[in-house]
């Protein structure tokens, strides 16, 4: 993994099951305003987890996902 940069947040997104598909996107919305209140930059977005999700990816742009 690069190392992030100042002012760059990542978020980890993490699910045990398929089933808890609906819930990492509910916490990335949380990641993404608690960045923003934090006046920290996070490069992430529903569809950058979508992307993640079609292609079988576990880390992309400011996502790792478990």
């Amino acid at each position: 993994m690069i190392g992030r940069k100042p002012n760059e947040a990542r978020t980890y997104l993490r699910r045990s099951t398929g089933k808890q598909e609906s819930g990492i996107y509910t916490h990335l919305e949380w990641a993404i305003n608690e960045a923003r209140k934090c006046g920290v930059r996070l490069d992430a977005d529903r569809r950058d987890l979508d992307h993640m999700l079609q292609h079988g990816l576990s880390q992309y742009k400011g996502i790792c996902l478990d």
